[in-house]
């Protein structure tokens, strides 16, 4: 193994450190290669003594602290209304700023992946990009550990506050935004005590949890994965899963939720805004504090049992009728009772 390749291998190896110590600890070896050579070895012979660079680093990295493998990055001046957050492969975990600045720190990441935070115009824009990389060594194994991004944004109402993540889970806490989007390819969705006008969190594989959300619409949707949905207030509220299970808890708003694999349930303390339940594989579960006062409660399915308030009975109405409750199963019983 020639010099180059070992100071490469061993500077990604010690990919979590900050890359000032990286630097520091890839000179003090190029200096050992240097004396090697004075002394009439080659580069093979002084890599061999020196051993794999990959348990060299894991040696080493034991005796650094949490703080020590921190990439901290500061954006520059300037003030923002919008943020931008993209990812390509990172764990997001976005929360309030304690002095009223942007903040964003990387932790367990390789040489390969870059942290930048920049303010262009009006936006706050926040980048994790892995560097592509050209593999000409054989028989070597790089490690695949997706790097944690701490971001830390001051408290206000943004404009705009849009999060695309690639791969990786995305967890968000008190944020407040007119529009507020978060999409990922791979990974889950957390977001906790949000408001907005226009809410969005969409994920093609991963779930959906949202807790403590206030906007006036909300759009939760996953291809593959669960979604959960907990103290949620809104004028519409819309979540989709093609395969996995919906979960609903305290939320208020007209309610849309469909599942082509997957069960519904959903306690509504009280319905005074339209329902509509529809799953092609599943059973429905619908609980209530009290029977609603205005409300019509109409199912339909193919196969299971249909049971409102203990009356097997498809539809039954209360009061005026005028608040639509729409429960749909292909495969699955539907049931709405009164919470225990």
């Amino acid at each position: 193994m020639t010099e180059s390749v070992f100071l490469e291998q061993l500077k990604n190896a010690l990919g979590a450190l900050r890359e000032s110590e990286r630097q520091d600890i890839v000179a003090d070896f190029r200096e050992y290669f240097a004396n090697g050579r004075e002394d009439g070895k080659t580069d093979e012979e002084i890599a061999s003594s020196l051993g794999d660079p990959y348990e060299l680093a894991k040696e080493m990295l034991v005796a650094y602290t949490i703080e020590d493998r921190f990439e901290a990055v500061v954006p520059d001046k300037g003030d923002f209304t919008k943020v931008l957050i993209e990812s390509e492969h990172a764990k997001l975990i976005i929360g309030p700023s304690p002095d009223d600045q942007p903040h964003a720190e990387m932790m367990d990441h390789t040489s390969d992946t870059t942290l930048s935070m920049d303010v262009v115009g009006d936006t706050l824009e926040i980048k994790v990009i892995q560097k592509k990389r050209k593999m000409f060594i054989f028989n070597i194994s790089f490690t695949t550990t997706s790097p944690v991004v701490k971001i830390l944004l001051p408290k206000r109402t943004y404009e705009s506050f849009m999060v695309e993540n690639d791969n990786g889970a995305t967890l968000i806490n008190e944020v407040a935004a007119l529009i507020y989007k978060v999409e990922s390819d791979n990974g889950r969705i957390e977001v906790q005590d949000a408001v907005a006008e226009e809410f969005q969190a969409v994920t093609d594989n991963g779930r959906v949890m949202l807790t403590n959300v206030k906007a006036r619409n909300v759009h939760a949707e996953t291809d593959n994965g669960r979604i959960e949905l907990k103290s949620i207030e809104a004028l519409s509220v819309y979540a989709k899963s093609d395969n996995g299970r919906i979960e609903l808890e305290k939320v208020i708003g007209k309610l849309h939720a469909e599942t082509d694999n997957g069960r519904i349930n959903a306690y509504i303390p009280i319905v005074t805004q339209a329902v509509r339940f529809e799953t092609d594989n599943g059973a429905i579960e619908l609980a209530m504090d009290r029977q609603p006062e205005n409300a019509t409660i109409r199912t339909k399915k193919d196969w299971g049992s249909v049971e409102i308030f203990g009356e097997k009975a498809r539809e039954r109405v209360f009061g005026d009728g005028s608040t639509l409750i729409d429960l749909k199963t292909d495969n699955g019983s539907i049931k709405v009772k009164n919470r225990m």
